[in-house]
């Protein structure tokens, strides 16, 4: 195919591609971590069906209490009215509200076990009533506690016992205990959050709070900073994608810097630089269309992309320099062999990533197979033809460097007894705690500890996660927990929601008798009264029984449909602990313990409430544990079917068993020496950094098949290979690693890391391969008696 037919081919693809497909990100971190996982998918849960999942979380601080006292309604009236939040929360919603207060106990009551219902029903017996109400005179005449007087006054009947264990909490999630930290909660005013969503949301915050700011209606002593799950979205896609954007675009500045400097041609370097940017934007769309939602992590397959298709170009216009007498189609019938055989076999090694546990590496994988062979395609038909029309300008060459053999065969033995020396006695470390791989400035993250630790909450780190798909089965998952931690764990602490939750036997069994004690309300009534309570004493009485009555009246609670509260307050304080979708019903419990957990005991822990239906435990540290399960996975269901399969294709390209194993053999001594590097500079393979290995073992094979088919075209002529292919390695190498290496500046440790390590593997497995292989090449053919 004539060239300009070959790119107006492609430009079709494209505008098809453009046409038909959107692209879609998501910067969900679950969506990097093992995605059959037990503990991943609780910590989702936690994260997405608890505490107001899609809530913003302001943090707002000022040295002086008196001045958020009257800043907080003014800051929540105003975001209501900006349609930022329908319904702020910054004080306890049961607090002004008796409505509220009197339908939660009245739902607590309902859910009760029978057995509590009765003992209520026995003490509020005719003959019973007036010895309560003597009980409650006492306890006011006694206490010197104003809440509990206040309490009392308002329920001689003792109704409000029921929910003795949440009044006497001393946590506040809305104050610090000196009234210089407030909390409130912004709920997402929309019905679905993306990221994108979240992002126009709290642009929206921002802007307002500096109008507040502006008008002089928020003072300037006066700090908001923000957390939640949409905070944490947004700062991790948004740096995400910067760094790795910034990778790309450096990447492509790299490789054209480079090429211009070597060969100071406008015309080759613009057809390159078309050849990227179409091969990158192909699959890119291609990749949409397949996948569907592309993650921000694999947005890195561009910076990988062009670092391994740049070596095609490079190696195409070498050739050219060097032989500007050949035409197009000949210079393609020569080079095609090796870069057709280099580009499959490293897209069948990347390809391999989609059998991972690990969804954004899966993901990467499959863009970055796509991807090579579209540009090496690109390169033989769109840039090859292309740069043959324009003028060549040969450059004197300086004569390989190439070292003596018997120097390089004791160089190669001296670097990997000493590789294997150092790795030994001092491998590098595998890094399993996810939390070290966040960005430098995690500014959600630093919002959230200073909450806690300011409010004196528990730093709880692990979270009992309740799954069913009707809410008996929830309650009866609770009560076995309760049982199970009381018995087993007794020093763990399980905060569950057992009494607060909607238990529909309760509920069915527990209508009758309360709606009973409903109709004596005006009997409860006069005897308060005669007993020396004021008229307005048993309001909340009445309007708890008014509830009561309500529940008697409506439909029957069913396992799925169990009596649920209809006050917003209600509503809000409910979904800090549970929540029902079209999946299932869910409840969550923090378990908190006097002492850090060791792994034998979290294992104990998990082993044994994981055997409860439906229970999971969530918690960092238990994923820690199951990640370093997981990369083992991982290299046996990756890297082994990886490296059969590159054998069966090294030897279908070589057609000779010792091509085959000095192929091999130059990426084993290049990740030995890597080890030992990384062991010295004390760094660490990590969930991000793995997926630095495919990319090396596809360099290193592919450096390694160039060499070889250069070293058979030439005879072993060692000048003549460095001249077509050995400087073009060296080219691509420098400028792979080069763009690599800028990824190790970015703010995100996971993506620094991986910078880091692919550009000093790069580095090392292209030296292996221009100035060891050969030496290696020319002795074992020599010896094995083959003809060069």
């Amino acid at each position: 195919m004539a060239g300009w037919r070959f790119w107006l081919a492609m430009l079709g693809v494209l505008a098809v591609l453009l046409l038909t497909t959107p692209v879609a990100f998501n910067a969900d971190i679950f969506s990097l971590l093992p995605k059959d996982s037990s503990t991943v998918t609780a910590l989702q849960r936690y994260q997405q069906n608890f505490g107001a999942s899609e809530a913003v979380i302001l943090a707002i601080e000022d040295e002086n209490p008196d001045t958020l006292d009257a800043a907080m309604p003014k800051l929540a009236k105003s975001l209501q009215r900006a349609r930022l939040s329908r319904a702020p929360v910054w004080q306890n919603p049961l607090q002004d509200s008796p409505e509220a207060y009197a339908e939660i106990l009245a739902l607590i009551w309902l859910s009760q076990p029978p057995e509590a219902v009765n003992e209520l029903t026995k003490r509020l017996q005719p003959k019973a009533v007036n010895t309560q109400l003597d009980k409650t005179l006492e306890q006011l005449a006694s206490s010197f506690n104003a809440a509990d007087v206040a309490r009392l006054a308002n329920d001689p009947l003792g109704l409000t016992q029921v929910a003795s264990q949440f009044q006497n909490s001393a946590y506040n999630p809305f104050a610090s205990t000196d009234g210089r930290l407030r909390v409130m909660y912004l709920d997402y005013p929309h019905t679905e959050g993306d990221f994108w969503g979240y992002k126009s949301w709290l642009d929206g915050i921002n802007s307002e709070i500096a109008r507040l700011r502006d008008a002089g209606e928020l003072p300037v002593s006066t700090t908001i900073s923000m957390t939640g799950n949409p905070v944490y979205i947004v700062e991790f896609g948004s740096q995400l994608v910067r760094d790795l954007s910034l990778a790309a675009v450096g990447t492509l500045i790299i490789i054209l810097g480079l090429f211009w400097l070597a060969y100071r041609r406008v015309g080759p370097l613009l057809w390159l630089a078309l050849t990227l940017g179409l091969s990158l934007a192909v699959t890119l769309l291609l990749g949409a269309a397949l996948l569907g939602e592309i993650h921000a992590v694999s947005l890195g397959f561009a910076a990988l992309l062009m670092g391994l298709a740049v070596d095609y170009g490079l190696l195409v216009y070498q050739h050219f320099q060097t032989e500007s007498r050949l035409s197009a189609s000949e210079l393609r019938r020569k080079l095609q062999p090796s870069i057709f055989w280099a580009a499959f076999t490293t897209a069948c090694a990347f390809f391999l990533l989609t059998r991972s546990n690990l969804p954004g590496l899966a993901q990467l994988g499959l863009l970055v197979a796509l991807g090579i062979l579209i540009a090496a395609t690109t390169v033989l038909y769109g840039f090859l033809p292309a740069v043959v029309r324009t003028p060549a300008r040969p450059i004197t060459l300086p004569a390989a460097p190439a070292l003596p053999t018997k120097i390089a065969i004791a160089t190669s033995a001296t670097l990997l007894l000493g590789s294997l020396l150092t790795t030994f006695m001092r491998p590098p470390t595998l890094e399993t705690q996810v939390d070290k791989l966040q960005f430098a400035n995690n500014a959600a993250q630093a919002t959230h500890d200073h909450i806690q630790q300011r409010l004196a909450a528990s730093a709880s780190e692990q979270w009992l996660i309740f799954t069913a798909p009707d809410a008996q089965q929830i309650a009866h998952a609770l009560d076995q927990s309760q049982r199970q931690l009381a018995d087993d764990f007794p020093a763990i602490n399980a905060n569950l929601p057992t009494a607060l939750w909607p238990n529909p036997a309760h509920q069915r069994a527990n209508r009758q008798p309360l709606a009973n004690l409903a109709t004596r309300l005006t009997e409860f009534q006069r005897a308060a009264v005669d007993a020396g309570f004021n008229t307005d004493s048993l309001l909340l009485t009445a309007e708890i029984m008014h509830h009561w009555q309500s529940f008697a009246n409506a439909a029957a609670p069913s396992a799925s449909h169990p009596l649920w509260p209809a006050h917003p307050a209600n509503q809000w304080l409910f979904s800090q602990f549970a929540s029902h979708t079209d999946e299932g019903w869910f409840a969550m419990a923090q378990l908190s313990s006097s002492t850090t957990l060791d792994k034998t005991t979290r294992s104990a822990l998990v082993k044994q409430l994981q055997q409860i239906p439906g229970v999971a435990i969530a918690g960092w540290a238990l994923l820690a544990d199951e990640l370093t399960a997981t990369m083992i996975q991982d290299a046996l269901n990756v890297l082994l079917p990886m490296i059969v399969v590159l054998l069966c294709l090294l030897a279908l390209a070589f057609r000779h068993w010792l091509d085959v194993v000095l192929s091999l053999f130059c990426f084993v001594l290049g990740g030995l020496i890597l080890s030992a590097c990384m062991a010295l500079l004390g760094w660490s393979w990590n969930i991000m950094n793995l997926t630095a290995l495919p990319l090396l073992l596809g360099a290193g094979v592919d450096y390694s098949i160039h060499i070889q088919l250069a070293l058979k075209r030439e005879k072993g002529n060692l000048s003549r290979v460095f001249q077509s292919v050995g400087r073009a390695i060296l080219l691509c190498a420098g400028s792979t690693a080069v763009a690599f290496a800028s990824l190790g500046l970015g703010t995100n440790a996971g993506i620094a890391s991986l910078g880091k390590v692919t550009a000093l593997g790069i580095v090392i497995l292209a030296a292996c391969a221009v100035f060891l292989l050969p030496a290696w090449w020319i002795t074992l053919h020599r010896v094995n008696g083959r003809s060069q």
